[in-house]
């Protein structure tokens, strides 16, 4: 819930202001409006009455300018102007069977298909400049952050306690971003002998790797802050941004009668 007001009911024109945190932004994304009325319980008595409303064409949204993070959300941003899409040389000779997996995968962190350049790797790995999406190869410079061993994944967390740590793995897929700044980029790499069939592309938000499975996404994780404490301090607005402006000169009032 973004926001939400108690109408008046009188027929004339009222405002919420919703600020949409960073955190809840994804590939693709949907603001619902709903207006609800009470309902009446049987005690009060009383007598539901309807009233018209609607959205009026004056509501718009105003984007603000951010700090790109080294998470799918930045990469999100960099990928409105284009990208480039890395996939192996050998997916030319089965377009059939590789394509409608590549083209999910790049719908997956927002990389438009007509600002998209396509770039066949011949090797392991390749030069890029600018934001990318590898899909079972590597950008140059690029340390892997999850490196598997055989059938397991194991991603080291703080005092000793893992944060992912999964065996048997066959039909999984990972995307991690990497870099940051312009030269910002997602690797995909396949876990297991079978890649996860996707039906449809998978909604990334705030973390910096995911892991997907047949079913989907199966976890997102923040490796920068994996108890979200840095998601929550910028969630909480400050006292202008609440519109508390008008405490101001009753402070200044306060301390000059003082």
């Amino acid at each position: 819930l973004l926001g939400a007001k108690e109408m008046e009911a009188n027929g004339k024109r009222e405002r919420i202001v919703a600020p949409v945190p960073r955190y809840a932004l994804q590939t693709r994304n949907v603001i619902r409006v709903s207006f609800v009325r009470q309902l009446a319980s049987d005690r009060c008595r009383e007598t539901p009455e309807p009233y018209p409303v609607s959205v009026l064409a004056s509501s718009h949204m105003l984007l603000d300018k951010i700090e790109v993070n080294s998470d799918f959300t930045g990469l999100m941003s960099k990928f409105a102007n284009g990208g480039t899409l890395l996939v192996p040389q050998a997916h030319l000779a089965d377009a059939a069977g590789t394509l409608p997996r590549v083209v999910r995968l790049a719908a997956t962190p927002g990389l438009p298909p007509a600002k998209a350049k396509s770039q066949p790797v011949a090797g392991n790995t390749a030069k890029v400049d600018g934001p990318y999406l590898a899909v079972d190869v590597t950008a140059e410079g690029v340390n892997e952050g999850v490196k598997p061993e055989q059938d397991r994944l194991f991603l080291a967390g703080a005092k000793d306690r893992p944060l992912l740590d999964v065996r048997g793995l066959n039909r999984v897929g990972i995307i991690e971003v990497h870099g940051s700044g312009d030269n910002i980029g997602a690797v995909y790499r396949t876990l297991g002998a079978t890649p996860p069939s996707m039906e449809k592309p998978i909604q990334l938000s705030g973390g910096n790797l995911a892991i997907m499975g047949n079913n989907g996404l199966r976890t997102e994780v923040n490796t920068h802050d994996p108890s979200g404490q840095g998601a929550m301090k910028e969630a909480q607005p400050g006292l202008f941004e609440r519109g508390y402006w008008w405490l101001m000169p009753l402070v200044i009032l306060a301390l000059f009668i003082g």
